[in-house]
């Protein structure tokens, strides 16, 4: 990477359904049979049409998203127990 290289962050979230579609069929095709496993792509493209792809495990990653997946089902198991009760 030189100082002309610029870098985006981008996130699955914010992409049009399509494309999220298309990253969670690759995601599935590249850690089937349970190798090869990632959270994190990064793709490198340049001014000549070449391009590069990285796939990474990224632990902390891994663990946030499962906190967050955690806090988000104790919610909702909150949310509809307390529902219940009225």
């Amino acid at each position: 990477m030189n100082s002309e290289d610029k870098v985006f962050d981008l996130y699955v979230q914010n992409f049009d359904p399509e494309v999220d579609f298309a990253i969670m069929e690759l995601h599935e095709i590249t850690t089937e049979g349970g190798n090869n496993k990632w959270n994190k792509a990064v793709f490198s493209v340049q001014p000549d049409g070449a391009f590069d792809m990285k796939f990474i495990w990224d632990h902390r990653r891994a663990i946030k998203l499962l906190m967050k997946l955690w806090h988000n089902a104790l919610h909702t198991s909150t949310t509809a127990q307390n529902s219940e009760r009225w």
